[in-house]
């Protein structure tokens, strides 16, 4: 029995650091998508501070209204694929937190049963507690 048990933490294990790795990788992609979508907005406000404050000089600057337009535009395109982008690295998240979990508990209660394997052998003297 003990065997079985330690080949199969032997699988769980080296699964259970894949997946920590990949969370913390992911946890550092949303993070800079977090960082992109406020240099995005920063960037977008800055741009159209400048247009509103041209078309406040002249409201028919029909040069400044199309660039409002191209401005708004590009903000909300670039701003979906982001929102759409930590979207799917949130879900891969959440996939990757429950796999860690089951993971962790397996592991946790393989090693239990191994530690009352080890022990029962040790107090009986046999393998599998069968001696006497």
């Amino acid at each position: 029995m003990a065997a079985g048990i330690q080949a199969l933490l032997g699988f769980l294990i080296p699964e259970r650091n894949r997946c920590t790795s990949e969370l913390m990788g992911i946890t550092d992609t949303i993070y800079d998508a977090t960082e992109r979508t406020l240099e995005l907005n920063e960037k977008y406000e800055e741009q159209k501070d400048e247009i509103e404050y041209a078309l406040d000089e002249n409201p028919n600057n029909q040069e400044a209204l199309a660039a409002r337009e191209e401005l708004r535009e590009q903000y909300y395109c670039q701003l979906s694929d982001l929102k759409d982008f930590q979207k799917q690295l949130e879900t891969k998240k959440t996939k990757l937190d429950g796999e860690s979990t089951f993971l962790s508990a397996s592991i946790t209660s393989y090693q239990k049963m191994l530690s009352d394997d080890t022990k029962k052998n040790f107090t009986y003297g046999g393998s599998g507690g069968s001696g006497g």
